[in-house]
């Protein structure tokens, strides 16, 4: 069975940065030679490729006219609605990456192994206490005292067997619905932590009192969790990183957002430079030499 990748590229009114960087994401992908297929949710009318790609599909989706904070929280919970448009039974592994990421190499065997049913990505270094502190408020002060020094995971990156694909897309979904523990402006990141939280730390995914039915029934779709492995994929905002290290990931991330360091411009041309700089540059200079006459 195939593989499936998809992104989601929704751009508020009169914008075309995350289309662009979507681009870039596809076409990183496409010329590293990722076999599965890939999809892209996008709320402009135009399609990312005139020509068309084999094993890409373009799904326009007609969004709400938001801006700001409200328009980021829209498009996170279409990590998980997204289901509604993906046949999960025709695929082995789901794959959802952030549009601000590009393909340095072949990706395929990051989705390989059959020990795992959900594999994520850490996040920038970061901690679930700190994450819980500095807005991603779904814990409760005594739970995050039970895994002190828990990595933090960001789904920027995450793939799902098909078999738990709609499962877990609906715990995700129960979970966002509830009410924080506190303030949080990392939503995604923090309902995210709270849902593994449950699969390999907490019996409470298997009680009555879960959201979303008896402990039975949580218990027959309990997956296995593994992280992927840290120098393969990267988050370029992660403390320490450097040309040489974050050039040799497979994935690499250039997230944004109100908590990030770089706005939607920075990243389109940090992306737009590792894209030339992978698939267009080589010691001779030879694209150059051909502009520059």
């Amino acid at each position: 069975m195939n593989n499936l990748l998809y992104t989601i590229a929704f751009d508020e009114p009169g914008c075309g940065g995350y289309r662009s960087m979507a681009k870039i994401c596809v076409s990183s992908l496409l010329r590293t030679f990722f076999s599965g297929d890939i999809v892209v949710f996008r709320n402009t009318a135009a399609p990312l490729f005139l020509v068309e790609r084999k094993g890409l599909e373009e799904i326009f989706v007609k969004t709400p006219d938001i801006q700001g904070p409200v328009a980021r929280e829209y498009t996170q919970r279409w990590k998980f609605q997204a289901r509604r448009y993906i046949d999960a039974a025709a695929y082995e592994k789901i794959i959802y990456l952030d549009c601000d990421s590009i393909a340095l190499r072949d990706v395929d065997g990051l989705f390989e192994g059959e020990d795992w049913e959900i594999r994520h990505a850490a996040d920038a270094g970061k901690t679930v206490s700190e994450v819980n502190e500095a807005g991603g408020a779904w814990f409760h002060e005594e739970e995050v005292a039970a895994f002190p020094g828990r990595p933090s995971s960001n789904p920027w990156l995450f793939a799902i067997n098909g078999p738990c694909f709609d499962p877990v897309m609906e715990e995700w979904e129960r979970w966002d619905a509830q009410v924080p523990v506190g303030a949080t402006v990392r939503r995604d990141i923090a309902v995210w932590n709270r849902l593994l939280a449950n699969v390999d730390e907490f019996p409470h995914w298997c009680s009555p009192g879960a959201p979303g039915g008896t402990g039975s029934e949580r218990a027959a779709i309990l997956p296995r969790c593994q992280a992927f492995p840290g120098a393969e994929v990267l988050e370029l905002a992660s403390p320490g990183l450097n040309y040489q290290t974050y050039s040799q990931a497979a994935l690499l991330h250039c997230g944004g957002g109100p908590d990030g360091p770089f706005d939607v411009e920075e990243r389109i041309r940090f992306l737009f430079g590792m894209w030339m700089r992978t698939f267009h540059c080589d010691a001779t200079a030879q694209l150059l030499h051909m502009l520059e006459n």
